[in-house]
């Protein structure tokens, strides 16, 4: 102030006054998503407790692996407000490295060792107390449905994914040979299977995380049966047998190294010979049925029967209804009457008969 008296003397003095911080910042984590390499995406927000106040520039915040002190680790770069907010609470985001211990620490206005900010700038504070928040982070895990699943084959069913806490951007379904896909884009496809196989998915969310998963599907294994449709003689040595081999399940093929098995009697009565040699596919042959001839040692027998892939060399649903049983009647020529005695000269009407 100046002060003059009556007789023109001047004079002036000076007072300091100021006022305690009001301002009071507080900082908390809304969301941290996984981003690309090693780094998290943060969105969080500062509010200012005192009412009229608002959210000044250069006010810094920083991150942390455990809470602020002489063991955190930062994680990465400072972030550091660009202008002034309208309001008392203003929403941010940055990046940082993604931390071991599974937890973010975010602390407002670090106390520096250095003296307070000048009263003017807004960054000093009422109480400093409040300026850390953390946040546990837990990395999404991908996982495709159904999990552990046994299908049909050609049976279309529905794929689905899981994956908490995580959102795509990108849906990138893997083809394969062993199966269909009705889209390569889409959360839910349909999926045909022609063989049990890993179907993978890669999913990428807005900032670059990638996740990939996969999930091995199997599929019912056939069902084969074999039918006997004739047995003749060959010769006096060899019958030939005419047999049938049938697939079920959707399968269109009789796969190669299908193995059939020939007996003279029930092969579980333990007397049955086997009948040499036994017959085995050497290609897969397309169709759901299909016919073979096989030749087979065999000179005094009545009965034959045929079982298939009786090992088993291939998985099946069901083992119980692969043997079939026919009944073979020799080749027999017969003449009667086989003998007779008779006066010369005679007449005899002789009969004959074949059999087999």
């Amino acid at each position: 102030m100046v002060g003059y008296s009556r007789y023109s003397c001047v004079d002036s003095a000076e007072a300091t006054i100021r006022l305690p911080p009001a301002d009071d910042y507080t900082v908390k984590a809304d969301q941290i998503d996984c981003a690309a390499g090693d780094s998290l995406h943060v969105a969080f927000t500062i509010c200012n407790k005192y009412a009229k106040g608002n959210i000044p520039a250069q006010l810094q915040v920083d991150f942390y692996d455990a809470p602020p002190g002489a063991t955190a680790v930062p994680l990465g770069q400072a972030f550091i407000t660009a202008r002034q907010s309208t309001g008392t609470c203003e929403a941010y985001e940055q990046f940082i490295k993604r931390p071991a211990s599974g937890k973010v620490y975010l602390q407002v206005n670090k106390p520096g060792a250095a003296a307070r900010f000048p009263p003017t700038s807004g960054l000093n504070e009422a109480a400093y107390d409040n300026n850390v928040a953390g946040q546990p982070y837990q990395a999404p895990v991908l996982s495709v449905l159904p999990a552990d699943t046994t299908v049909y084959r050609k049976m279309p069913f529905t794929l689905s994914y899981s994956v908490p806490g995580y959102t795509p951007v990108k849906t990138a379904w893997q083809l394969d040979s062993a199966y269909s896909l009705s889209c390569t884009t889409c959360p839910a496809p349909k999926a045909t299977m022609l063989d049990s196989a890993a179907i993978s998915l890669q999913l990428t969310n807005r900032y670059g995380c990638v996740l990939k998963a996969a999930n091995y599907v199997r599929i019912f294994p056939p069902d084969m049966t074999v039918e006997l449709m004739n047995v003749h003689c060959f010769d006096n040595n060899h019958v030939q047998v005419k047999f049938r081999i049938c697939t079920s399940g959707d399968y269109d093929s009789i796969f190669a190294r299908m193995p059939v098995t020939f007996y003279d009697g029930d092969p579980g009565d333990g007397n049955a010979r086997p009948l040499l040699p036994a017959f085995q596919l050497t290609a897969k042959t397309p169709g759901r049925c299909t016919e073979y001839t096989h030749i087979l040692a065999a000179s005094d027998i009545s009965k034959v029967v045929a079982v298939v892939n009786g090992q088993p060399l291939f998985k099946e649903t069901n083992y119980r209804n692969n043997r079939s049983d026919i009944d073979y009647t020799p080749f027999r020529v017969t003449v009667e009457p086989a003998y007779t005695e008779l006066f010369r000269p005679a007449t005899v009407p002789l009969r004959t008969s074949v059999a087999g």
